[in-house]
């Protein structure tokens, strides 16, 4: 059973009363767009307990397989879950229980509590709780309906405050939220950080966020009809850059770099950052077991960012790394906000490295800080989407589980813009590898690495180790990955 909430009622009636945009169907995207998104809560943690608090209506609570609830949990009602063994305990009020699988599903419109040590949130949906063979912790997954996720993902992926960034971003977001759900077998297809795009639950969803996905309901990017790779970043730096000179991937014609002189309003436009030669070295040769003279650039694209580094050693030959693969060493060993981004040059100063660059995260595809340029230069949505996106339709689908758009209403396919991009996170979500960013005054926000995360998607398609199970942004490095 599915649960409903006021959203998705809202949502509703915003998918029927809004005119059709779309293009002839293909496998990659469905005339029907996925109505629920499954999202691991809380990978980073890994809780094997957690406490947790129903809705205004109170749940359903099923065990294993079966079709008929075991009992139910009261309004309100605080209860306990938890990993035995390979089985999963629920303690409550009205029962306890163990099974290989529970499922809570929500009596009525609301939101359940999940608390794990002092974090606290919640999510509309349901929870499905599994005790994995191969983890030894607890797997909690929210089946959350659609335009929740978007809204939740808005909020948090990107929190600046102009409506027409937040509709680019939410369509963006709702892209890369469905297209790894073509064909998935996985018990869930997202994560809740910037391994996929940043996910904070239902209260963390601000009223502008929840206008930008009602307003976009069901509107996805496609490239020769098939949904494309959706990523972004924080912050461009002023050029964006091709997805195969960031990833060692196949060229997409909808990911181009261009100049993009709308990242000005980045505070990360442009950045110094000085590293003690020493430090960096020991990063390097904890990471690489290299015992290094020096660091330079090897190569650079056309766009200013490095491609690879060169490794010179004390003894013995010098290699070179590429650049991507030198920014996670020292991200992971000095901080997240250690090297914001590729695009730099290099030099060295009294004993330290100096690094002036520009940009947060990989800038590939949408620049968070760069839409929010657009959007504070009267630029609408649509501008936004067609200037990082090269030649892209913008197309409405219908929801599975919702009415169809209203018969008769015009259908078109809209035509790319002159500027040809492919942009980055804001630097919000810089704090991750696409984890959250600095949060704004509203609900707490972070852009992805976007988040603050500037790269909030590092890459594509890339998911936790869940499918493999069967595994984003670095986002503003977000959403969504580095």
């Amino acid at each position: 059973m599915r649960s409903t909430s006021l959203g998705s009622i809202l949502l509703l009636a915003a998918v029927f009363l809004t005119p059709a945009v779309h293009a002839s169907p293909s496998p990659g995207a469905p005339d029907a767009l996925s109505g629920t998104v499954r999202i691991k809560l809380l990978e980073t943690i890994s809780p094997r307990e957690a406490s947790m608090t129903a809705g205004r209506y109170g749940l359903a609570v099923y065990q294993d397989n079966r079709s008929r609830p075991s009992f139910q949990i009261g309004p309100g009602q605080r209860f306990e879950i938890s990993r035995t063994g390979s089985s999963v305990r629920l303690r409550a009020q009205g029962g306890d229980l163990r099974a290989d699988h529970v499922r809570l599903e929500p009596l009525g419109p609301g939101e359940t509590t999940v608390e794990v040590g002092k974090v606290r949130r919640t999510y509309s949906g349901s929870l499905w709780l599994t005790a994995p063979s191969n983890e030894s912790s607890l797997e909690i997954v929210n089946h959350v309906p659609l335009e929740d996720y978007v809204a939740a993902v808005v909020s948090s992926e990107y929190g600046l405050n102009d409506l027409e960034g937040s509709k680019a971003m939410a369509v963006v977001a709702r892209t890369y939220g469905l297209r790894s759900l073509v064909g998935s077998t996985a018990r869930y297809d997202h994560v809740d950080h910037t391994g996929s795009q940043v996910y904070k639950g239902a209260a963390t969803v601000t009223p502008l966020a929840r206008r930008a996905a009602m307003a976009t309901a069901g509107e996805v990017l496609t490239h020769s009809g098939r949904l494309i790779e959706a990523v972004y970043s924080s912050s461009s730096g002023g050029h964006t850059a091709n997805n195969e000179d960031v990833w060692q991937s196949n060229p997409h014609p909808y990911l181009r770099g261009k100049q993009d002189p709308w990242d000005r309003v980045s505070p990360n436009h442009r950045w110094t950052v000085e590293i003690p030669v020493d430090r960096l070295h020991g990063a390097l040769k904890d990471a690489l077991g290299v015992d290094l003279k020096s660091i330079e650039i090897a190569e650079k694209n056309r766009d200013g960012r490095a491609v690879s580094i060169g490794l010179n050693r004390r003894t013995g030959r010098s290699r070179s790394i590429r650049a991507d693969e030198f920014r996670r060493i020292l991200r992971e060993s000095l901080g997240q906000t250690s090297l914001k981004s590729t695009r730099f040059d290099l030099k060295q100063r009294r004993g330290n490295y100096v690094f002036e660059g520009g940009g947060f995260g990989h800038g590939v595809g949408m620049s968070q800080y760069g839409a929010h340029g657009m959007a504070e230069a009267g630029k609408s949505y649509r501008d936004i989407i067609h200037f990082y996106y090269t030649g892209v339709a913008l197309e409405r689908r219908q929801i599975e589980g919702s009415a169809p758009p209203a018969a008769g209403l015009l259908a078109f396919q809209e035509t790319a813009p002159t500027p040809r991009v492919r942009a980055a996170v804001p630097d919000r979500l810089a704090g991750r590898y696409m984890p959250g960013q600095p949060q704004r005054p509203q609900p707490t926000v972070e852009l992805s690495e976007a988040v603050v995360n500037e790269d909030h998607i590092t890459k594509p398609d890339r998911r936790s180790k869940r499918k493999s199970d069967s595994k984003r942004k670095d986002g503003p490095e977000r959403r969504r990955g580095w």
